[in-house]
C-alpha cells in the first residue's frame, strides 16, 4: 500500500516536471506512471516532522530527493544496460539512449530549481551526488572481481545507497538546526540503506521476478559480486579458478540475512532517542517491513554464473 505522503510526493513532482515540449512530456509521463514505492521522499516527510520541520518545506525536500533518485536511476540504467525497470522497459530501451540522457538531466534541472529555495541543504544534496557517482565507479572498477572482500562491498553499497538513504533522514534537521537528532536520524537512515541494499542484492540471488519487477541474476551475470556470492566464493576457495558457475549454499543465504538483519536492529536502535510518538512508530514499521522482506525469502541454493 502507497502512503499517503508519497501519494502527495508524486502529484507534487507531475506539477515540477511538466513541461511545454510534447516530446520530453511523452517521456516524463512514461517514466512517471513507473511508480515505486516513493521509499526516499517518505523517509524525508517522516524524519522531518520527528523535528518539528514545516510540512510545505518538507513536501519540497521529498520531491527534490526523489527527483535526485529519478534521474540516478535512467542515467544508472544506461550505464548498467538494464532493459526492464519495474516490470517495463527502461527509459533507453524505449526511447533511446540520447533521449534517456536528456531525461536525466532534465531531472536534474529540476532538483537545482527546487533546492534553490534552500540554501542549507544545497551542500547536503552536492555531497549526495558526488557519493553516488563514486559508488558506480566503485563498481566498474570492481567489476569481474571475485578477490573482492566483503568490506570493499559494503563500501560500495554505501556509496551507492546507504548515503542517499542517510541524507534523506536527516535532510529535514537541517531546516530547523538540530544536530543532535539530525545524527541519530542519519544514523537510522545509514543502517537502513545497508540493509535496504543487501535485501535487493538477495533478491537478485533468490528473488521472485515477478515480485522484483526485473530478472534474477542480472548483477552476478555482469560481474557485479554481491555479499552471498562473496560469501560463497570465499567459503569455497578452492574450486577450479575457470569454472563457469558458482554455488550459492543456504549457508551464504543465511549469513546474507543475519548481516541485513543486524543493520535493520541498529537502525531501530538508533531511534531510541526520540520520545514516543506515532511518527517514530512508522519509522520503526518501516525498518520492520524490511525485515520481513528479509524473512520472506528462503534460504535455497542455486547456481549463479561467473564473468570470464
Amino acid at each position: 500500500m502507497i502512503h499517503p505522503i508519497v501519494s502527495e510526493v508524486h502529484h507534487e513532482l507531475q506539477r515540477i516536471v511538466r513541461t511545454d515540449s510534447p516530446s520530453l512530456q511523452r517521456i516524463v509521463d512514461y517514466f512517471l506512471q513507473q511508480r515505486g514505492m516513493g521509499i526516499r521522499p517518505l523517509l524525508v516527510f517522516l524524519c522531518g516532522e520527528i523535528v518539528s520541520a514545516p510540512k510545505q518545506n518538507l513536501l519540497d525536500l521529498a520531491a527534490a530527493t526523489e527527483l535526485l533518485h529519478m534521474a540516478s536511476l535512467v542515467h544508472d540504467d544506461i550505464v548498467d544496460q538494464t532493459a526492464i525497470r519495474r516490470n517495463q522497459p527502461s527509459v533507453h530501451h524505449r526511447f533511446g539512449e540520447g533521449a534517456a540522457v536528456l531525461l536525466g538531466d532534465y531531472f536534474f534541472g529540476k532538483l537545482l530549481k527546487v533546492i534553490s529555495s534552500y540554501p542549507p541543504v544545497l551542500a547536503e544534496f552536492s555531497e549526495t551526488i558526488e557519493s553516488l557517482v563514486a559508488g558506480e565507479f566503485m563498481q566498474i572498477d570492481q567489476q569481474g572481481n571475485s578477490l573482492l572482500s566483503q568490506a570493499d562491498y559494503l563500501q560500495r553499497i554505501y556509496a551507492k545507497t546507504a548515503r542517499f538513504i542517510s541524507s534523506c533522514c536527516k535532510i529535514g534537521c537541517l531546516l530547523v538546526d538540530v544536530p543532535p537528532a539530525a545524527q541519530s536520524l542519519a544514523e537510522y537512515g545509514y543502517n537502513l540503506g545497508m540493509a535496504y541494499q543487501i535485501i535487493d542484492d538477495l533478491q537478485d540471488v533468490i528473488g521472485d521476478p515477478n515480485l522484483i519487477g526485473k530478472p534474477v541474476l542480472q548483477d552476478l551475470s555482469r560481474g557485479i559480486y554481491t555479499l552471498p556470492y562473496l560469501h560463497s566464493l570465499h567459503q569455497t576457495p578452492s574450486e577450479p579458478a575457470n569454472r563457469s558457475t558458482v554455488l550459492i549454499s543456504p549457508e551464504a543465504i543465511l549469513y546474507t540475512k543475519k548481516t541485513a538483519a543486524s543493520y535493520i536492529s541498529k537502525s531501530i536502535d538508533a531511534l531510541t532517542a526520540f520520545k514516543p510518538s506515532e511518527t517514530k512508530t512508522q519509522l520503526i514499521h518501516f525498518a520492520l517491513q524490511q525485515q520481513q522482506k528479509l524473512d520472506n525469502l528462503q534460504e535455497e541454493s542455486c547456481y549463479a554464473p561467473t564473468l570470464h
